[in-house]
């Protein structure tokens, strides 16, 4: 590692758990660091050959993915940042770079010291997605999760793009479906009072619903 992430590790090595205001101060300055950095010009030109290949057209969904996320004493899932509705090269490029520095946001930092998993073994890769502009969004599991039932099916649904569900920004709808025979065996309507739509020109806007 070179002198000056080493220097950014120590600062990231000093925080503890009980100092929020610590937090805050190192967690902005590493990230600011790190946005001054300049991308690699060949994990660029990967991106944007990638991007070509697919089409430029499109509006895609810029994920974060990290090695942390799902260990058997701790999950890191949630933590680092999402980017919906991504158009053009340029807002392309800023949003990867922008998952990668999401892997220090205030949360991400104190999540790690509270669990003692040092800073240095967190890694994180970038998921770019051709987007569905959904009207309506959910998440399936094809198992249940909560008895381990192998046929029958679990989905949670709401309006919109699936970030108000999965960031806990909305109780969804909750449904239970026999996997042999396609029945509902179980709904759970909510009232989901908040949702978010694509932007015509790129980006995301929350919107309440009455």
């Amino acid at each position: 590692a070179c002198p000056e992430s080493d220097g950014l590790y120590a600062l990231l090595d000093s925080v503890t758990p009980n100092n929020l205001e610590t937090v805050w101060s190192v967690g902005q300055r590493v990230r600011q660091k790190l946005l001054e950095v300049p991308m690699p010009g060949e994990v660029a030109d990967a991106v944007t050959r990638s991007w070509g290949e697919i089409g430029t057209y499109h509006p895609y969904a810029v994920r974060s993915s990290a090695t942390a996320e799902d260990l058997p004493e701790a999950s890191f899932a949630g933590q680092q940042d999402t980017y919906l509705n991504i158009i053009g090269e340029a807002d392309l490029l800023d949003a990867v770079r922008r998952c990668w520095v999401s892997l220090f946001t205030d949360r991400a930092i104190l999540y790690r010291v509270q669990n003692n998993f040092p800073h240095r073994d967190v890694q994180l890769s970038v998921v770019v997605q051709q987007m569905i502009m959904a009207e309506t969004s959910g998440t399936l599991f094809t198992a249940d999760p909560l008895t381990g039932h192998r046929h029958t099916l679990t989905i949670d649904a709401s309006f919109g793009l699936g970030e108000a569900l999965v960031s806990g920004l909305v109780t969804p709808d909750a449904y239970r479906v026999a996997k042999r025979t396609r029945t509902i065996l179980d709904r759970q309507i909510a009232d989901k009072q908040v949702a978010i739509f694509p932007e015509k020109d790129g980006g995301t806007r929350q919107v309440l619903l009455s």
